[in-house]
């Protein structure tokens, strides 16, 4: 079904759907909520009294459905319940609702309300502790699929056995592609931690690492500089993020060693040096050490073959 121009009356219409599904409370934000001059979608937050926090990701899929349905158009759901929203809101400043929470914009209340157990333990990160932690595992699990990417698929190593150059180099430039992607995502985690840390808000939807770390204080430029030590060009290394996918958007069209390796060891760097600021700020012991592993992993993984030998 072709979908429609999202609009304040579309909007209003998937509101009254959340209410009429038991939400409590729903509220608009992003695009459409700032007066976009072309929003592209409806961006909407269902609060529930209570929610089994289990049920969270089953009931966004529904509401937004429900909700896409009704209006016409692409809607989004962020679905929380009050306690957890009351939470976020107000004592930790980097989360997202904290963000939407500055400009969105009521569209509707249910009539009927249930008890509130306000003493209950939220689903998401009650404490900006807890919030920067969430956020240093990202970063952590990017490095684990950098570390992956490193070695030599099964493929590729049956392409050589079968001297089939052309499947070797096809898997190769797959795997490239996805390491310098991987890069990307390891130094943009970093620099949306250093922005909780210094700016303590939500770090800006934005991808782009010189932008990112632009608004951050100095000694964090300084301190992603010194760790990359001039092996990326954060402009450059912007272009992976699609490139990963779309061969046409690479900035290197084929798998160049040491091209890579230049990448990973900044980002590994750049990782290492973000890793000792959240350290002082009562980083998990256990979240530190599993990073580490994963480091010293991707570390072994560079000083082996990246290729597998063709042989002669």
């Amino acid at each position: 079904m072709a979908r429609g121009v999202p609009t304040l009356d579309a909007a209003q219409r998937a509101a009254r759907e959340l209410l009429d599904a038991g939400v409590g409370t729903v509220l608009l934000f992003g695009s459409l909520a700032r007066s976009a001059s072309e929003p592209r979608d409806i961006d909407l937050v269902a609060i529930y009294d209570d929610l089994d926090y289990a049920e969270r990701r089953r009931r966004r899929c529904e509401l937004a459905a429900r909700a896409s349905d009704t209006a016409g158009c692409v809607v989004d759901v962020l679905v929380t319940d009050r306690p957890e929203w009351a939470t976020r809101t107000t004592k930790v400043p980097a989360s997202l609702e904290a963000h939407i929470a500055a400009y969105a914009v009521c569209l509707g209340d249910s009539e009927h309300r249930t008890n509130i157990d306000w003493s209950k333990e939220i689903g998401l990160p009650s404490t900006p502790a807890a919030e920067l932690e969430d956020r240093f595992i990202d970063m952590s699990d990017a490095v684990t699929r950098l570390g992956n990417r490193l070695r030599p698929s099964r493929s590729e190593a049956a392409a050589v056995a079968r001297s089939d150059l052309g499947v070797l180099d096809a898997e190769e430039n797959v795997r490239f592609a996805g390491a310098c992607s991987d890069v990307h995502m390891v130094i943009e985690a970093a620099a949306k931690i250093t922005h909780v840390l210094t700016v303590k808000t939500r770090p800006p939807r934005d991808h782009v690492i010189a932008r990112l770390i632009a608004a951050q204080p100095a000694w964090v430029q300084e301190g992603f500089s010194e760790a990359a030590s001039g092996m990326v060009d954060f402009d450059e290394l912007h272009l992976w993020r699609q490139g990963g996918t779309y061969a046409a958007d690479r900035p290197e069209s084929s798998f160049d060693e040491d091209y890579l390796r230049r990448h990973v060891s900044a980002a590994l760097g750049i990782a290492r040096f973000v890793a000792d600021q959240c350290r002082s700020e009562g980083l998990d012991p256990e979240t530190a050490r599993i990073f580490e592993f994963r480091i010293e992993d991707c570390e072994a993984a560079l000083s082996e073959p990246l290729r597998v030998p063709r042989g002669s």
